[in-house]
């Protein structure tokens, strides 16, 4: 069983729309919106927002040989993972298909693993079933341990004010830091969702609400009139505000960030991600699945890729959305699909632009390439774009 956010009735409060990641007896609800995606995605962009990710697990790896275990597993090198910092990984079966995708957080006496909460317990019990004589111990924590994202420009700025630690906010992508807000211990690492920053806060499910309701607090403070404060106090400057998943998702796609159980699956290979370079070290030993690995690379292709689509329809100032799920075709054969839509949006950023990643067999994924769909039951055009990310332009995230 999935476990629920211990926001959910908090969520419920605000009116939240939810839906169900995952299956619908057993998946965990997420919030979707808040009532207001315009105001919500504004906010990612223009201030920050607080996003519970009820969709992520927890592992938590301890014992000495932990690192150099895992690196005889999974295809990122983490044996030299030095405290304080992580890695985004794979792991494998032995067939080179992917079971989880991990984000590997190491801490001075632990490791915690972020993951589809979806696949936690399975990624549990398989890299266990590998244990020998390792000093190594594999719990899932995911009943344990939540996690809330926090994004956007002034993120910065409300972990300076909200954290026990000036060192929070000095964070550089890839760093990890154990801290106190409002005396709930905190793991916060560092990444970016495209040029935005973006904040994981990992505490125990008991002391989420405790958090949630402090940093809502420090990013929404009370009006004050002029007389009462002193001129642009910092936590005014902050703007923080509850987000759901909609929002952050279209900003996900605008960044060029595919996502396990999205956009690839247990069924895909790496190569067909587009991730390697993110994911996997060519220069390490030997982990599981490994040849399939080496294999595909040195062919250089595969059966499919992850591309990024720009969608254009028959009126340019309102492009059709794709639906998940739409084939493609390419246009010299219009009876045979070439591939599937796996997520799209409508991109603020590039003026209202449809948008999204598709999974496209060879001959119809290079740069450039046009392609042809059916889109809110029009007929629509997709050119394959040059990279995954379309914001910011001109740089891979």
């Amino acid at each position: 069983m999935t476990p629920t956010s211990p926001l959910l009735s908090d969520h419920q409060s605000r009116d939240a729309l939810l839906s169900i990641y995952g299956d619908a007896d057993t998946g965990a609800p997420i919030v979707q919106t808040f009532g207001q995606l315009d105001i919500e995605y504004a906010a990612l962009r223009k201030h920050c927002v607080l996003f519970d990710a009820a969709h992520r697990g927890a592992l938590e790896i301890t014992g000495p040989d932990r690192l150099s275990f895992l690196d005889a597993m999974i295809t990122q090198r983490v044996r030299d993972l030095p405290a304080g910092t992580f890695r985004d990984s794979f792991w494998l079966n032995r067939k080179g298909r992917i079971i989880a995708d991990l984000r590997l957080i190491e801490l001075p006496d632990r490791m915690l693993i972020d993951l589809d909460t979806l696949v936690a317990a399975h990624t549990a019990e398989t890299l266990g079933e590998f244990l020998f004589s390792e000093d190594v111990t594999i719990t899932n924590r995911s009943d344990q341990l939540s996690r809330l994202w926090l994004l956007g420009p002034t993120a910065p700025l409300l972990l300076t004010e909200a954290t026990a630690s000036p060192n929070a906010a000095a964070l550089h992508n890839g760093q990890a830091l154990e801290s106190e807000i409002d005396a709930a211990p905190v793991v916060i690492t560092r990444s970016s969702m495209g040029d935005t920053p973006m904040f994981e806060l990992t505490t125990n499910s008991t002391d989420l609400p405790r958090l949630y309701t402090h940093l809502l607090s420090v990013g929404q403070p009370p009006h004050t009139e002029p007389d009462d404060a002193p001129p642009d106090p910092p936590a005014s400057r902050i703007r923080l505000r509850p987000s759901g998943w909609h929002a952050i998702n279209i900003a996900r796609i605008e960044s060029g960030l595919p996502m396990f159980n999205i956009d690839f699956a247990s069924t895909n290979l790496p190569a067909e991600t587009s991730l390697l370079d993110a994911r996997v070290d060519f220069k390490k030993g030997c982990y599981i699945g490994q040849e399939i690995v080496a294999r595909m690379h040195a062919r250089g292709h595969s059966k499919l890729t992850l591309v990024a689509l720009r969608v254009e329809g028959e009126d340019a100032d309102s492009p059709p959305q794709a639906e998940t799920g739409t084939e493609l075709f390419n246009p010299s054969d219009p009876e045979k699909p070439v591939g599937a839509v796996t997520s799209s949006a409508i991109s603020p950023m590039l003026s209202g632009a449809s948008i999204c990643f598709a999974l496209v067999r060879p001959g119809s994924y290079e740069a450039g390439t046009q392609l042809i769909l059916e889109a809110q039951g029009r007929p629509a055009r997709a050119l394959v774009q040059p990279t995954l990310q379309f914001w910011p332009p001109g740089t891979d995230a």
